[in-house]
Formats: structure tokens, sequence, C-alpha cells
């Protein structure tokens, strides 16, 4: 981990507690993911647990995006580029749904430019429904990268 954490984001995902437990390393890139870039980037990925872990009965046919946590990234250096789709949203992944203690995903690559000290993730909370147009920013992420320190701020209710 770049800087772990151990940041408590409450129920953002119905029934399961999202734990950040750190900033990952994905090393330098100048691709977004679907095209490359005149300029390279440090990529991260922000790791987190679902506690308890996702058991295989709460989902249909084996996955459930309800339990997916989405995110975007901005930086106080503006980003040359970034990997999130159409959405607004980055990437991510999450592991296998088998229960037990935690399920661990992550949201992620995003890029870090040159000369950022504080990244900024957005937790969306999953929608309820295909027609669910409710706020889903569940709170905000602020990482200072120069301190290695985060702090979580909870969306208002």
């Amino acid at each position: 981990m770049l800087i772990p954490l151990n940041i408590d984001c409450g129920t953002v995902v119905p029934g399961h507690r999202v734990i950040l437990v750190g900033l990952s390393d994905g090393g330098r890139s100048r691709n977004d993911l679907s095209r490359d870039h005149d300029v390279e980037c440090q990529m991260v990925s922000l790791e987190y647990d679902l506690v308890p872990g996702v058991d295989p009965g709460e989902v249909a046919d084996g996955f459930d995006e309800r339990f997916m946590v989405q995110a975007s990234c901005r930086s106080d250096v503006e980003l040359p580029w970034t990997t999130a789709g159409d959405s607004g949203t980055g990437p991510g992944g999450i592991e296998l749904f088998a229960g037990g203690p935690r399920t661990h995903g992550t949201l992620g690559p995003s890029p870090v430019p040159d000369g950022a000290r504080t990244l900024t993730f957005v937790l969306y909370r999953p929608p309820a429904s295909a027609r669910d147009s409710s706020s889903r920013v569940a709170g905000t992420v602020d990482i200072d990268l120069v301190a290695r320190t985060a702090r979580w701020s909870a969306a208002e209710a």
C-alpha cells in the first residue's frame, strides 16, 4: 500500500459496512484504459472491504451490482486524463461473493498527476434499482498524499 487506511464509511452498501483499507500503487501509465496519452501518470486504486462479506445467498446468478461501490476521483492538480466512463465513475473490481468476514474490492486505477498533493474520491451508493434517480453520493474521502492521512466526510442524508 502507498498509504494504509482504516476508515469506516458506514453502510454505503445495504447490509455491509465499507471499510477503506488503503491507496495502492498501480505503477505509471499513459493509458486511460481505452487509449494512450502524451502524459504519463502514477496510477492508484482505493482498496476497500465490505464487512461482513457478501454471502452468495444475497445475490442472484452469482453477481449483483447492488454490492459494487462506485467512485469518481479528482485532484488538486488538474487531471490530464481520467479513467471514468460515461457515468463519471471510474473502474473497479470485487472478489467473488463467498461470505465470510470481508469481501475485498478496489476502486480504480485512477491517474495521479505529478505534483498532486491531495486526491478526493467521491463514493456513490449502488442504485437501488434501474430507475433509481435519488442522490447516490455517500460521501468523500480526502487523501493528503504528503502527510499520508485521510479524512472521510459522509454526505448529508
